[in-house]
């Protein structure tokens, strides 16, 4: 069975500034793996670079088996690839079913709302209520959701836990913990919430300086502090990379 998402030999560039120097991993159906890395590292600029966002690029980024790097974000989009940026980007003046029902629309499918509410709580109590209206958290899992309502097939989160509180992060947890079987679904998910990250992913990739450092599986690199405290300079007890 071929990856559903395999990035190989991914460099991009910032002009004439290059930011990342073949990059290699990959994600296979139905499971979650994270990109660890410093503030900087070139865990958004890789999940741009997937999407054909912003930065010039070069290498492989193969969806199901097929190189996709030569498509254009909107094509990338309808074959099945959603990504949540960190801003969230929900239309604040749209209620949350109504941003849920553009994002179906927009891929052409049904819009499953029992399961994105059983899978995603917070949503039954949100659905009427406009964009302006809801706290970071709240838009942050009514961004998710929006994603997943356009049933993808990859989807890649970044840095989704910035800025929120460890009570509206453990939310998020326990809810991402069953995306990947939920929705049938390969799930990139980049971060420097360490322990949240390691609590998810069976498998993680770090990057330095826009090179990857490390691929191994989540529990090697979460038993090894020597590991965490080379590659990400945390010790063990923290949960925030620095």
């Amino acid at each position: 069975m071929s990856a559903a998402l395999d990035v190989e030999g991914l460099c991009a560039w910032y002009g004439s500034a290059q930011v990342l120097f073949d990059v290699a991993l990959d994600v296979q159906p139905g499971e979650m793996v994270g990109l660890l890395g410093r503030n900087g590292a070139g865990k958004t600029t890789t999940l741009k670079c997937v999407m054909g966002i912003d930065a010039h690029r070069s290498g492989a980024v193969r969806f199901e088996g097929e190189d996709v790097a030569g498509l254009r974000t909107e094509s990338l989009a309808r074959a099945g690839i959603a990504w949540v940026p960190p801003d969230r980007r929900i239309f604040t003046g749209l209620t949350v079913l109504e941003n849920l029902q553009l994002a179906a629309r927009a891929r052409q499918v049904r819009l499953d709302l029992d399961l994105l509410v059983d899978n995603l709580p917070i949503l039954g109590r949100l659905l009427d209520r406009r964009g302006y209206a809801l706290s970071g958290g709240e838009q942050q899992a009514v961004a998710v959701a929006r994603a997943l309502a356009g049933r993808p097939r990859v989807l890649l989160l970044d840095e989704p836990t910035e800025g929120l509180s460890p009570l509206v992060v453990e939310e998020l947890r326990t809810a991402f913990v069953q995306l990947p079987s939920a929705f049938g679904i390969a799930v990139l998910l980049a971060e420097q919430n360490l322990q949240f990250v390691l609590s998810l992913a069976s498998r993680v990739a770090v990057l330095e300086t826009g090179r990857v450092a490390y691929r191994g599986s989540a529990t090697e690199f979460a038993e090894s502090p020597d590991l965490q405290h080379r590659y990400l300079s945390v010790s063990s007890e923290r949960s925030r990379l620095d």
